[in-house]
Protein backbone atom coordinates (compact mmCIF):
# COMPACT_ATOMS: atom_id res chain seq x y z
CA UNK A 1 0.00 0.00 0.00
CA UNK A 2 2.86 2.27 0.93
CA UNK A 3 4.73 1.49 -2.42
CA UNK A 4 1.39 2.41 -4.56
CA UNK A 5 0.67 5.80 -2.64
CA UNK A 6 4.50 6.43 -2.82
CA UNK A 7 3.89 5.98 -6.49
CA UNK A 8 0.87 8.14 -7.36
CA UNK A 9 2.88 10.82 -5.37
CA UNK A 10 5.50 10.45 -7.30
CA UNK A 11 3.85 10.43 -10.26
CA UNK A 12 1.47 13.65 -9.77
CA UNK A 13 4.52 15.77 -8.88
CA UNK A 14 6.02 14.80 -12.35
CA UNK A 15 2.79 15.52 -14.21
CA UNK A 16 2.48 19.09 -12.11
CA UNK A 17 5.55 19.77 -12.93
CA UNK A 18 5.56 19.07 -16.99
CA UNK A 19 2.44 20.83 -16.67
CA UNK A 20 3.62 23.76 -15.06
CA UNK A 21 6.91 24.04 -15.27
CA UNK A 22 7.39 23.10 -18.79
CA UNK A 23 8.69 25.44 -21.79
CA UNK A 24 8.54 28.83 -20.86
CA UNK A 25 7.43 28.47 -17.46
CA UNK A 26 10.59 30.91 -16.21
CA UNK A 27 8.75 33.60 -18.44
CA UNK A 28 11.63 33.40 -21.46
CA UNK A 29 9.71 31.92 -24.22
CA UNK A 30 8.24 34.98 -25.63
CA UNK A 31 11.46 36.85 -24.72
CA UNK A 32 13.68 38.02 -27.80
CA UNK A 33 16.77 35.62 -28.53
CA UNK A 34 19.53 38.07 -28.40
CA UNK A 35 21.30 38.72 -31.24
CA UNK A 36 24.36 40.57 -32.13
CA UNK A 37 24.20 43.29 -34.73
CA UNK A 38 28.17 43.26 -35.46
CA UNK A 39 28.56 39.56 -35.65
CA UNK A 40 24.95 38.26 -37.18
CA UNK A 41 22.92 41.28 -38.49
CA UNK A 42 25.58 43.53 -40.10
CA UNK A 43 27.21 40.78 -42.37
CA UNK A 44 23.59 40.05 -43.53
CA UNK A 45 22.57 43.57 -44.24
CA UNK A 46 25.88 43.98 -46.01
CA UNK A 47 25.65 41.38 -48.21
CA UNK A 48 22.16 41.41 -49.42
CA UNK A 49 20.84 44.78 -48.45
CA UNK A 50 23.62 47.68 -48.52
CA UNK A 51 24.59 47.64 -52.41
CA UNK A 52 20.98 49.67 -52.81
CA UNK A 53 20.35 50.63 -49.31
CA UNK A 54 23.81 51.17 -48.16
CA UNK A 55 26.60 53.63 -46.97
CA UNK A 56 27.20 54.54 -50.91
CA UNK A 57 25.38 58.30 -51.00
CA UNK A 58 25.58 58.14 -54.37
CA UNK A 59 23.67 54.61 -54.67
CA UNK A 60 20.61 54.96 -51.90
CA UNK A 61 17.49 53.54 -53.25
CA UNK A 62 14.25 54.47 -52.22
CA UNK A 63 15.65 57.04 -49.54
CA UNK A 64 16.53 54.32 -47.49
CA UNK A 65 19.71 53.30 -45.71
CA UNK A 66 19.73 49.83 -43.86
CA UNK A 67 23.01 50.94 -42.08
CA UNK A 68 22.05 53.93 -40.22
CA UNK A 69 19.69 53.48 -37.49
CA UNK A 70 18.32 57.42 -38.14
CA UNK A 71 17.64 56.39 -41.81
CA UNK A 72 16.38 52.87 -40.90
CA UNK A 73 14.00 53.80 -38.47
CA UNK A 74 12.68 56.54 -40.47
CA UNK A 75 9.94 56.66 -43.11
CA UNK A 76 11.48 56.21 -46.24
CA UNK A 77 10.22 57.45 -49.91
CA UNK A 78 7.12 55.29 -49.50
CA UNK A 79 6.35 55.95 -46.15
CA UNK A 80 6.66 53.30 -44.72
CA UNK A 81 9.41 52.39 -41.94
CA UNK A 82 11.96 49.17 -42.46
CA UNK A 83 13.17 49.04 -39.12
CA UNK A 84 10.67 49.91 -35.98
CA UNK A 85 12.07 48.51 -32.85
CA UNK A 86 10.58 45.62 -31.12
CA UNK A 87 7.96 45.59 -33.53
CA UNK A 88 8.49 42.47 -36.28
CA UNK A 89 4.67 42.77 -37.78
CA UNK A 90 5.02 46.61 -38.50
CA UNK A 91 8.48 46.70 -39.90
CA UNK A 92 8.44 46.89 -43.43
CA UNK A 93 12.03 45.15 -44.07
CA UNK A 94 10.36 41.78 -42.85
CA UNK A 95 6.88 42.30 -44.79
CA UNK A 96 9.42 42.80 -48.30
CA UNK A 97 11.95 39.96 -47.02
CA UNK A 98 8.96 37.20 -46.87
CA UNK A 99 6.52 38.92 -49.86
CA UNK A 100 6.03 36.17 -52.65
CA UNK A 101 5.75 39.26 -54.87
CA UNK A 102 8.97 39.38 -57.25
CA UNK A 103 7.92 43.26 -57.48
CA UNK A 104 8.25 43.83 -53.68
CA UNK A 105 10.46 41.01 -52.34
CA UNK A 106 13.84 41.66 -50.90
CA UNK A 107 16.65 41.36 -52.09
CA UNK A 108 14.80 41.69 -55.43
CA UNK A 109 15.17 38.29 -57.81
CA UNK A 110 17.60 39.67 -59.88
CA UNK A 111 19.96 40.95 -57.82
CA UNK A 112 20.25 38.04 -54.79
CA UNK A 113 18.39 34.89 -53.98
CA UNK A 114 15.53 35.33 -50.78
CA UNK A 115 17.68 35.19 -47.28
CA UNK A 116 17.97 31.86 -45.81
CA UNK A 117 15.25 30.61 -42.88
CA UNK A 118 17.82 31.60 -40.18
CA UNK A 119 19.18 34.85 -41.80
CA UNK A 120 15.49 35.65 -41.95
CA UNK A 121 15.07 34.55 -38.20
CA UNK A 122 17.79 36.47 -36.80
CA UNK A 123 16.30 39.86 -38.19
CA UNK A 124 13.43 38.84 -36.76
CA UNK A 125 14.94 38.48 -33.58
CA UNK A 126 17.31 41.43 -33.67
CA UNK A 127 14.09 43.85 -34.45
CA UNK A 128 12.03 42.02 -31.80
CA UNK A 129 15.30 42.25 -29.45
CA UNK A 130 14.79 46.24 -30.00
CA UNK A 131 16.77 46.47 -33.46
CA UNK A 132 19.61 47.74 -31.58
CA UNK A 133 22.58 49.18 -33.82
CA UNK A 134 26.34 49.35 -33.04
CA UNK A 135 29.44 50.94 -34.85
CA UNK A 136 31.10 48.70 -37.11
CA UNK A 137 34.55 48.09 -35.57
CA UNK A 138 36.70 49.68 -37.08
CA UNK A 139 35.10 52.59 -35.51
CA UNK A 140 35.74 51.36 -31.85
CA UNK A 141 38.46 53.60 -30.23
CA UNK A 142 41.62 52.14 -29.52
CA UNK A 143 42.39 51.90 -25.55
CA UNK A 144 45.54 50.02 -24.82
CA UNK A 145 45.76 47.21 -23.00
CA UNK A 146 47.87 46.98 -20.00
CA UNK A 147 50.36 44.09 -19.71
CA UNK A 148 49.87 41.86 -16.72
CA UNK A 149 51.68 42.95 -13.62
CA UNK A 150 54.95 40.21 -12.91
CA UNK A 151 54.95 41.51 -9.82
CA UNK A 152 53.97 38.44 -7.95
CA UNK A 153 56.42 35.92 -10.02
CA UNK A 154 59.71 34.70 -9.01
CA UNK A 155 62.53 35.92 -11.22
CA UNK A 156 64.64 33.06 -12.72
CA UNK A 157 67.78 32.84 -11.84
CA UNK A 158 70.07 32.77 -14.76
CA UNK A 159 72.48 30.24 -12.85
CA UNK A 160 71.63 27.09 -11.97
CA UNK A 161 72.22 25.90 -8.67
CA UNK A 162 74.62 23.97 -8.15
Amino acid sequence: MFNSMFSKQILATALFCLLFAGPGANGTENQPKKVDFKTQVRPILSNRCFACHGPDEGHVESGLRLDLVESATAPADSGAIAIVPGKVNESELIRRILSSDESERMPPPHFAAKLTELETQLIRDWISAGANYSKHWSFDSIHSLSPNSMVDLPTPSPFPDA
